[in-house]
């Protein structure tokens, strides 16, 4: 994992330095992270994250350290509520590798698959034990189990969550 300085300006939207895109996807437990995906100069969007301190008019960001850079897009990063495991996106590769990943947050190498094929929208239930994903092109959402054995993860085969909206999704026409 690379570091470097990164004087962000949080604002509601986006942050933006040196012309590159950047969009906070996800903040840890306890506060005191940013999950970010960054288009990169030489590559797609890569996954960052940066340390926040103080709060209010006195919050502010520490050294990025980028976790992801690869030449696919790495999207979408959503932590565990227990702030141990960031699940992702990847869409767009060009060897094949699209799906849903999830990977430690302390930067370990070790990655699983959890679903092949463009997904996205990743997010954990509270207990950390169902992730929820869209599938790209495809009705409904699609959800796995998951669960933790000591630094590894374990998950089920993703089944269909359901293609029925929820009730208070408006149908075209409706409003």
């Amino acid at each position: 994992m690379e570091s470097t300085p990164f004087p962000l300006t949080i604002r509601a939207s986006r942050a933006a330095q040196e012309g590159k895109r950047y969009g906070p996807s996800s903040v840890s437990p306890d506060g005191s992270t940013l999950f970010l995906a960054r288009i990169g100069e030489t590559t797609q969007r890569d996954i960052l994250m940066v340390p926040l301190q103080g709060s209010g008019e006195t919050l502010s960001a520490g050294k990025v350290t980028v976790l992801l850079e690869t030449a696919a897009h790495e999207i979408k990063p959503m932590v565990s509520p227990n702030g141990k495991w960031l699940a992702y996106s990847v869409v767009n590769s060009n060897d094949g590798t699209d799906g849903l990943y999830v990977r430690p947050v302390s930067g370990l190498p070790a990655k699983w698959q959890l679903a092949s094929g463009p997904t996205m929208k990743p997010i954990l239930s509270q207990t950390g034990s169902r992730l929820f994903f869209k599938r790209l092109r495809l009705p409904g959402l699609q959800s796995v189990e998951v669960a933790e054995q000591g630094n590894a993860l374990l998950a089920s085969a993703s089944k269909d969550f359901g293609s029925t909206p929820p009730p208070f999704a408006t149908s075209p026409g409706n409003g």
